[in-house]
């Protein structure tokens, strides 16, 4: 393989990665955050440790950094979501859903904590032969008005990944 073979499957495969990193992104945005946190605050440890000279103060900063790159760290705040009694969909299935693309919403059983309510239903058609499944997501804050839906419509194979997209964009923001 001539160099110039291999720089260009090294571009092709750049852009395939960053073709699922663009796809996936609401999932992995928290995951950049925390990368960058970090990387940060080693950098500004790096500097701490390079310019030393008084033991004491250098120990006293990094403790100080250590407390401000946690308290960053944890700036990612978690969402909670109630699942309604009238939903139909389990909750294996809605809280694998979010913890695929959006890690930061937890599914909870208690409803007092709860930042959100969300009725999840499926309904299924037959056509022809074939049935179909339908996902329906109803947002609500906890006084029970509804915040947002996601539009109904027929899905193969399991790709419901759009219902949890637009709740978590929707909880984000």
């Amino acid at each position: 393989m001539t160099p110039d073979q291999t720089h260009a499957l090294y571009i092709f495969a750049g852009i395939v990665a960053f073709a699922f990193l663009f796809r996936r992104r609401e999932a992995i945005a928290h995951a950049v955050r925390g990368t960058l946190i970090a990387f940060a605050c080693a950098v500004a440890a790096f500097f701490e440790f390079e310019n030393r000279k008084d033991t004491m103060k250098s120990i006293a900063r990094l403790a100080v950094l250590f407390a401000v790159c946690t308290l960053a760290g944890f700036g990612q705040n978690t969402k909670r979501i109630f699942l309604s009694a009238k939903s139909n969909i389990t909750t294996a299935e809605v809280a694998e859903g979010f913890s695929k693309y959006c890690p930061n919403v937890v599914l909870t059983q208690n409803e007092a904590k709860a930042d959100y309510v969300l009725e999840a239903a499926e309904t299924v058609s037959a056509d022809e032969g074939t049935t179909y499944k339908h996902w329906h997501f109803t947002l609500m804050n906890a006084d029970g008005d509804v915040l947002m839906t996601t539009h109904p419509e027929a899905h193969f194979a399991h790709k419901f990944k759009h219902h949890f997209e637009a709740v978590c964009k929707f909880v984000n923001k």
